[in-house]
């Protein structure tokens, strides 16, 4: 058995085991949690983040790079093309 199909096993088991729960137990559970979170972010330490910022996606712009355009700019592209600015 590969790790993979031992994971989703063992994760089956455990959903399985919570559906057996009451509500008030799920309910408990989900206090438990809430409390451990809140304790957690309390703590103070610092949460990794990446290292890098993310990038936008090439071909993204909110501008057009001048590059784009025969002549360097949009106004030049335009006469090209028989429209006016």
């Amino acid at each position: 058995m590969t790790d993979v199909e031992e994971l989703l096993k063992r994760q089956s088991r455990w959903q399985k085991s919570r559906t057996s729960l009451s509500w008030a137990a799920k309910i408990r559970m989900a206090a438990e949690m809430r409390e451990d979170v809140a304790t957690f972010r309390r703590s103070g330490k610092p949460v990794q983040k990446p290292a890098t910022p993310p990038t936008k996606p090439r071909g993204w712009s909110c501008e057009p790079s001048p590059s784009h355009f025969e002549g360097g700019s949009i106004a030049a592209a335009l006469k090209s093309s028989g429209d006016s600015v």
